[in-house]
């Protein structure tokens, strides 16, 4: 169709569907690159044979995880209601909080500000403690360590530099507003 229509096969857990998409956009997908895809179901005849084809309305590039993962970080920070699901998925556990809190104590024997990107420092932890990296809970449990005075948080979001604070005495996390916050959301929905 003069290079404005594409013809395609999308897959969805092992199903392959033809998809075809009228006046498409000048992006293309890469092939096996990953695609959200808004569609008309419709059945194809073509010599003789039916099909199931999805004729497309629109093809974006989905998100990568991390991407997802900081922009449902950015909208609990505005402010925005998140659904229960969302809410439980930015709750950090107790121990992801001991493995962060235990990481910086050490790098602060060496340096006293520590400076790196959330994704490296959330690497770091992770190898540090042998748990997973949850780029959005490393996010979380610094801004609680900060507003529960354990810490001073600067940045822009892509490069942070943390300090440690003396602090006497238990800090209680779970009193801080954000996991406050937090735990209405995801009992809520």
């Amino acid at each position: 169709g003069g290079g404005r229509h594409l013809k395609l096969k999308l897959n969805k857990q092992g199903i392959n569907l033809d998809a075809i998409f009228f006046s498409a956009s000048d992006w293309l997908p890469e092939q096996d690159s990953l695609v959200d895809a808004a569609f008309c179901p419709q059945i194809n005849e073509y010599r003789g044979q039916r099909s199931v084809q999805l004729q497309l309305v629109d093809l974006r590039r989905t998100p990568s995880r991390a991407r997802r993962e900081r922009e449902l970080y950015e909208r609990f920070r505005r402010g925005e209601v998140l659904t229960a699901e969302e809410a439980r998925a930015l709750l950090p556990r107790r121990e992801e909080f001991v493995s962060l809190w235990r990481y910086l104590k050490r790098e602060a024997a060496i340096r006293p500000v520590l400076e790196d990107t959330p994704a490296r420092l959330t690497r770091n932890v992770a190898c540090f403690a042998g748990q997973r990296e949850l780029v959005l809970h490393t996010l979380v449990c610094l801004d609680v360590m900060q507003d529960r005075g354990l810490l001073t948080l600067r940045g822009d979001g892509e490069r942070l530099s943390i300090s440690l604070n003396e602090v006497a005495g238990k800090v209680d996390l779970d009193d801080c507003h954000i996991m406050r916050r937090l735990r209405q959301m995801q009992d809520e929905m």
